[in-house]
């Protein structure tokens, strides 16, 4: 989706500039609208930018990932041997809390969330 941009003049900015990527869907598309109506005018944001299925790398993603599949790569992604302590800490200290099996459980489209977890990459 086109982004959005505040046109404040340069005294009402701050110093601060922000630019945010909001993950959405289009099935709630409610959601983004609200971040966009509310932090989304705050001064200091300069783009606001939406993402939902429409760019995805795969789009089909979502609708042929099970919820078996979810709970597959989720486990692949938090016992991933290459993500070391020394070398990649921030992927080690993450990977224990990924998707856990009990997230997943609680959500509703476990696949479509997952799916929707490399959306910046395409945004």
């Amino acid at each position: 989706t086109a982004p959005t941009s505040n046109n404040h003049s340069n005294n009402e900015r701050s110093t601060i500039i922000v630019d945010i990527l909001s993950i959405g869907s289009q099935t709630r598309p409610q959601l983004q609208q609200i971040q966009v109506g509310t932090f989304g005018r705050h001064a200091i944001v300069r783009t606001f930018f939406l993402a939902d299925e429409r760019v995805d790398g795969d789009p089909q993603c979502g609708t042929v990932l099970t919820r078996h599949d979810a709970y597959q790569i989720s486990q692949y992604c938090r016992r991933n041997p290459t993500w070391r302590r020394d070398d990649q800490w921030v992927m080690y200290l993450l990977r224990r809390h990924y998707s856990s099996p009990a997230m997943l459980q609680a959500n509703a489209r476990p696949a479509k969330w997952l799916c929707a977890q490399a959306r910046p990459l395409y945004a």
